[in-house]
């Protein structure tokens, strides 16, 4: 991963998974300049996960 990659990405983590998300075109933009579109929809839905998890399990604990 370069600089760059790891900088587009945590931007758009913390967006996604704000309450409501806030993602934006611009952010979108800026991650398919670093990634493939199957690579940002497979990050995506790691990151979607990994929201529903730390929302949900403690809840269940």
């Amino acid at each position: 991963m370069t600089c760059r990659e790891s900088q587009a990405k945590p931007p758009n983590a913390e967006a996604m998974t704000d309450t409501p998300p806030a993602v934006t075109d611009h952010l979108v933009s800026a991650l398919l300049g670093h990634l493939t579109e199957p690579q940002r929809a497979e990050l995506t839905t790691i990151m979607a996960t990994e929201n529903l998890r730390a929302r949900t399990f403690p809840t269940l604990s």
